[in-house]
């Protein structure tokens, strides 16, 4: 008769890959570091997880759909109520408290795992991609722009992108002490980024 799963080895599992890769790096993590750090046999582990990637995307999943949930903005219907790029600034300005509240918890019950995703350039350059959709989607809908970004505006993306990803890596090191300073930071880069697309339109 097969043995039931126990909730509280799988938990354990989670924690302790968390753990790993915390301390020792994003490549550290293999089955054999985790089965040792649990105690248990290698094979126990695999009884849990079919593979060391099973276990990382069970840590890092919640993080990146909490941070769709957050980017993936309808732009389309923002502009119906917001529909010059004044308005959207000044709606950038007015809801961007209640976001950061929700990155905040966000942090609160996943500070480790974002700490070692923004330590990890594979991890990084993902959370990077979806800041440049984001800033597409805000600039697709509020100038008048062909469907596809020139190399010019690619670049653009890119660098707002990677500045806003250094600036939240560095406010982040010191959570919660400078929650303020990162909701500062979102929403000035977010101002300039509209500001000058509108000098350069």
């Amino acid at each position: 008769m097969a043995r039931l799963l126990n909730p509280q080895s799988r938990t354990k599992i989670i924690k302790n890959a968390i753990e790993i890769m915390h301390k020792e790096g994003y490549q550290a993590l293999s089955m054999r570091k985790v089965a040792l750090k649990s105690n248990m046999v290698v094979g126990n582990v695999y009884r849990y997880f079919k593979s060391k990637e099973e276990i990382e995307h069970e840590i890092f999943n919640p993080v990146f759909e909490h941070l769709d949930s957050f980017l993936n903005m309808p732009f389309d219907q923002i502009k119906l109520v917001h529909p010059t790029t004044s308005d959207v600034k000044a709606f950038i300005v007015s809801n961007i408290e209640p976001a950061i509240e929700n990155i905040s918890g966000l942090l609160q019950h996943h500070y480790k795992e974002i700490q070692i995703i923004f330590n990890e350039p594979s991890l990084s350059n993902n959370i990077s991609h979806r800041v440049s959709l984001f800033l597409q989607a805000l600039l697709k809908n509020y100038f008048p722009i062909s469907d596809e970004l020139d190399e010019e505006g690619q670049q653009l993306l890119k660098m707002f992108s990677s500045s806003l990803i250094a600036g939240v890596i560095e406010a982040i090191n010191n959570y919660p002490h400078n929650k303020k300073i990162i909701s500062k930071l979102i929403s000035n880069y977010l101002i300039i980024y509209v500001n000058l697309i509108e000098i350069d339109i």
